[in-house]
């Protein structure tokens, strides 16, 4: 379980390089991340039409429940969402927060 809470500033990597979300996280760091229990997650766009899902160890959770799951990278709690025009986008919680 995930219990130590750490900062943005913490994580590393070059992130994504968006300018509307300067915290989304590289490749690397979101291909670390994981649920409140230590396990990893699989990230997707629920179709077409848009959507998030995210696939743990024991579930599935689809939109608009994914957009609020809690989600670690290396102790750092984050959020995933869909991006516009297709795939998924990570941040640590309080860059989504200060984004309002």
């Amino acid at each position: 379980m995930v219990t130590r809470r750490k900062r943005l500033s913490d994580l590393h990597g070059t992130g994504k390089r968006i300018h509307a979300l300067p915290a989304a996280l590289c490749e690397a760091c979101q291909a670390s991340v994981r649920d409140r229990n230590g396990h990893p997650v699989e990230m997707f766009n629920e179709g077409l039409s848009g959507g998030l899902e995210i696939r743990t160890a024991t579930a599935t959770v689809t939109f608009p429940e994914a957009e609020m799951m809690p989600l670690f990278v290396d102790g750092v709690e984050c959020r995933a969402r869909e991006h516009r025009f297709g795939g998924v986008v990570v941040q640590p919680l309080e860059a989504w927060d200060a984004a309002g």
